[in-house]
């Protein structure tokens, strides 16, 4: 898992979710730059809960992106994995608890 610095405002957002339903997650970093969270998880590097945003598609074309939390966190929020993943049955455990 690759977090999206929860000290930042946009980082805030997906940690407040995970945190709302009482899952930790163990990351192996922190990044404020969703350029470099897409390309990490364009190589396979990790999975990330990101806010959707402009721009997105075009930067890591080769990955998927799952909707998981409408506005309520004032951005739409979403699990950005590789479309191959080399570890799907870890990112459908994910999905699970995330809808939970």
């Amino acid at each position: 898992y690759i977090r999206y610095d929860p000290e930042t405002w946009g980082g805030r957002h997906p940690q407040a979710f995970l945190d709302d339903r009482g899952l930790q997650v163990h990351a192996i970093g922190d990044l404020d730059a969703l350029e470099a969270i897409a390309m990490l998880v364009a190589d396979e590097v990790g999975i990330s809960l990101v806010p959707h945003w402009p721009g997105l598609e075009k930067l890591a074309p080769t990955c998927t992106l799952l909707l998981v939390a409408p506005e309520q966190y004032q951005r739409e929020i979403i699990l950005l994995g590789p479309r191959q993943a080399t570890r799907p049955a870890m990112i459908q455990a994910l999905l699970q608890a995330l809808h939970s």
